[in-house]
């Protein structure tokens, strides 16, 4: 009995770090929209959230890269250093909370 609860627990465990690697998946693709509409510094941001959260992944990683090429062109090094730090700080819970309501 006690292995069903454990192996229930691992699987609901498994589950939430998958949507969590989504979730961050979804920002670096946000961050890629934001940078095509010239909004250079929160797609940082997001970056800075999604590429430094304890689930992130090599997955995200490689989904990111192509924005931050972009950002690397166009922000200062000091510009996205910042704006990086500043999205490391950011709360995932809250920001997908954020673009929900937005988008609703």
């Amino acid at each position: 009995m006690a292995s069903g609860r454990y192996s229930k627990a691992r699987r609901g465990s498994t589950l939430a770090t998958g949507q969590l690697i989504h979730n961050l998946e979804t920002l670096s693709g946000i961050a890629s929209l934001q940078v095509k509409a010239g909004q250079y510094e929160p797609a940082a941001e997001l970056l800075g959230l999604a590429l430094n959260h304890s689930a992130s992944s090599v997955d995200v990683q490689q989904y990111a890269e192509p924005t931050m090429m972009t950002l690397r062109a166009t922000l200062t090094d000091e510009e996205l250093a910042a704006a990086l730090e500043r999205g490391r700080a950011l709360d995932l819970t809250e920001i997908v909370g954020q673009l929900v309501g937005a988008a609703e």
